[in-house]
């Protein structure tokens, strides 16, 4: 049976609660940092819709959470997954929002796109880690 979650549980909690995905566990623990909610939402831009994985009602604040680890043996993402990865803070850079997030769960995915992206120009997007630690 899925565990309740209360207003008193912590932000570590949060993140080690195994029956939530990854992206909800994330989702719940910014809610708690910001005081909003931080549902889906589809957004078109330019020619094309886009689903964020994390958009406050009012606007504020808009993210996007990816998870998993896709690195080759020379501990580069692999080519696809990083265009996957830019394509994502190409969006975010595309909307109007005081705070985007980009949020990574995994600590050497995060470390690889932040080396990778050196020199990109990735404008006003908060690149975070919000490692998640499963206990199961």
């Amino acid at each position: 049976m899925p565990r309740k979650i209360s207003d008193e549980v912590s932000t570590e909690e949060f993140l080690k609660l195994p029956d939530k995905s990854n992206e909800q566990r994330v989702r719940e623990a910014l809610e708690k940092e910001f005081g909003k909610k931080l549902p889906k939402k589809r957004v078109t831009i330019g020619y094309y819709t886009h689903e964020f994985d994390l958009f406050s009602k009012d606007g504020t604040i808009v993210g996007e959470v990816k998870s998993g680890r896709d690195l080759n043996r020379n501990g580069k993402i692999k080519a696809y997954r990083f265009a996957e990865l830019c394509l994502d803070c190409l969006y975010l850079m595309s909307v109007k929002a005081e705070k985007k997030l980009f949020v990574l769960t995994d600590r050497k995915m995060f470390g690889a796109f932040n080396k990778m992206i050196t020199g990109l120009p990735i404008k006003d997007v908060e690149i975070r880690l919000i490692e998640l630690k499963n206990t199961w």
